[in-house]
């Protein structure tokens, strides 16, 4: 912008003038331009409201396999993310009084009922078209914007108030406003404004299932093929329909268990759990059925995938060739440094910027492909502690300079993965969500699965939430369940990120934990303990939900029939789940 000083004193000053006037006109209801005279015309027609909808929230998921945890320690089990708070939205100021001058019409008056404002960046530039176009004065702000009817902005310049109408018929992101057309000597007046974006992604309740490959394995599959289509949309159907009534709102659908697919893809192999063998292909799309099924009951979907873990090694033989696992897997200038092996199972290593680029196409697939809220991304980070595992990685940083440690490394590692795949959730829906469900032990989280969840859930740019398993009772001597939930809270230090927590019936049914210390037999001396869990997360200042593991813990995924070995705990859980909301502002409006 350029600016010409000998003219900037009298310019400001006439923009000034021009400002006051076209405000002061537009609160009288007048329309003025360079062949109407002031107050002859009152507008008849308030602003469009803004825009108001809520993003969608999206729940996390967790992993699906039982973590083995060490005597010594408390369970690996994830802890759930905690959610920030919506700040309140910003009310506009009064409006001044309009002029005692009484103009030919009287101006529409502002609507006697409360509205909801909504904060916005401003910056008018005052322009003389004619002597100099480009001579400008910029005056920025901000603008406190009532949907219904009218806006006030503050100049910070002087401090003074300007009050009037808008013109507009819609306030977008990067409008502009033409508040004059135009005034004397061609001034004319614009304004930009840019609508903000919420605190947080997740703004109401989250009451999620996880829906794991081993839930339904044997849904999808007859024998070793895919069961009959028809067969399965009926199974589908029910499955979800028991999800409702049990009073769920999400359900998180496992598709990526082990570095493969549970849909027709071109980035993974298909696996086993929905083809029967990974020698096999897809007959038709179940997740497209699953999907449509879930959105036909209002459920919402998302996308869950473990990052780095593979089938076994067995499993990987039957894989075609062109998938990217298998060529990596089988050429020895990328065995052991790409894919490696630890035990029986193949992974992924993420010290490398094509595998981490891998996992990210694969989750865009998704997002691309379905009509999904979010990606979900559960616990299985690092797999071992063993320097082995990554050395070639290692010593090749190292040689070329680097200063972190093993640990530090492989978290750094992790980081760019995890930032990746939250840039390209928001890059596809700024909407949809990302989320992981870490172990709920944090201390094995971050020191042996080397997950950064403190710099997750401190720095925007990685998480929407968090959702730690906290897998636990309320007598667990190392890990108690109202103890662990708080330091999952504690860690959470920005509003971008909420905390949910994730929680299973999987002790409930064995009625017992060995690793509890004192705690060992709460499970089978109380039949409550999911209730009082899930009540216990209303108190919980970050949280925005629970998510609990899983279907099969509730109802057979084959014959539809209740578990018995849970049904006392489920009977007591259901109803405090439909009743519960961690949001009571919404149900006193």
């Amino acid at each position: 912008m350029k600016h010409h000083q000998q003219r900037l004193p009298l310019l400001l000053t006439l923009a000034l003038l021009c400002l006051s006037l076209v405000l002061l006109v537009a609160c009288e209801g007048g329309n003025v331009n360079s062949e109407t005279q002031p107050g002859t015309q009152a507008p008849t027609e308030a602003p469009t409201e803004a825009p108001t909808e809520a993003p969608t929230e999206a729940p996390t998921e967790a992993p699906t396999e039982a973590l083995t945890e060490a005597p010594t320690e408390a369970p690996t089990e994830a802890p759930t993310e905690a959610p920030t708070e919506v700040p309140t939205e910003a009310p506009t100021e009064t409006p001044t009084e309009a002029p005692t001058e009484a103009p030919t019409e009287a101006p529409t008056e502002a609507p006697t009922e409360e509205v909801t404002m909504k904060t916005y960046t401003v910056k008018f530039v005052v322009s003389n078209a004619v002597e100099n176009p480009e001579d400008q004065i910029v005056i920025e702000g901000e603008l406190a914007y009532d949907p219904v009817s009218k806006g006030q902005v503050a100049i910070p310049e002087n401090g003074s108030h300007c009050n009037g109408w808008y013109t507009s018929d819609t306030l977008s992101e990067e409008s502009r406003f033409d508040f004059s057309t135009p005034i004397t000597s061609d001034m004319t007046l614009f304004a930009e404004i840019v609508e903000p974006e919420p605190p947080q992604a997740i703004t109401s309740d989250w009451k999620a299932m996880w829906i794991s490959q081993f839930d339904m394995q044997n849904v999808y599959t007859s024998g070793s093929r895919q069961r009959n289509e028809a067969d399965y949309t009926k199974r589908i159907g029910e499955i979800l329909d028991n999800v409702v009534a049990s009073g769920f709102n999400t359900v998180i659908v496992q598709m990526r268990p082990y570095a493969d697919s549970m849909y027709p893809s071109e980035v993974y192999p298909p696996s086993r759990y929905t083809t029967g063998s990974y020698a096999n292909d897809f007959t038709y799309d179940p997740m497209e059925i699953l999907i449509a099924a879930a959105h036909e009951r209002d459920l919402e979907v998302h996308g869950w995938i473990n990052p780095l873990r593979g089938m076994t090694t067995t499993e990987i033989n039957q894989v075609p060739a062109g998938y990217k696992i298998k060529d990596w897997y089988t050429d020895s200038s990328t065995k052991g440094k790409l894919v490696t092996t630890v035990k029986s199972n193949v992974y992924l290593n993420p010290a490398y910027e094509e595998v981490r680029q891998l996992i990210i196409d694969g989750a865009v697939e998704i997002l691309e492909k379905y009509d999904v809220q979010g990606i979900h991304m559960d616990d299985y980070f690092y797999p071992t502690t063993d320097a082995s595992f990554d050395a070639v990685a290692y010593n090749a940083y190292k040689s070329e300079g680097g200063k972190l440690e093993l640990g530090e490394w492989r978290r750094e590692n992790l980081n760019k993965l995890v930032s990746g795949l939250y840039e390209a959730t928001k890059a596809h829906d700024k909407k949809a969500v990302f989320g992981i469900s870490p172990a709920g032990n944090i201390n094995t989280v971050y020191e042996a699965h080397y997950a950064d969840v403190y710099k997750w859930c401190a720095e925007e740019g990685y998480l929407d939430y968090i959702m730690p398993q906290v897998y636990f009772g309320f007598e667990h001597a190392s890990w108690a369940f109202d103890k662990t939930c708080k330091i999952w809270q504690d860690i959470i230090k920005t509003e971008k990120v909420t905390l949910i927590i994730g929680m299973s019936f999987g002790k409930a049914l064995a009625k017992v934990d060995n690793y509890a210390g004192a705690g060992k037999n709460e499970w089978a001396q109380h039949t409550d303990i999911m209730k009082r869990s899930v009540e216990y997360t209303a108190n919980l200042e970050k949280c925005v939900g629970i998510s609990v593991f899983c279907y099969q813990y509730f109802y057979d995924p084959v014959s539809g029939r209740a578990v018995a070995g849970t049904a006392e705990e489920v009977a007591n859980f259901v109803p405090a789940l439909k009743e519960i909301t961690w949001h009571p502002e919404d149900n006193e409006a």
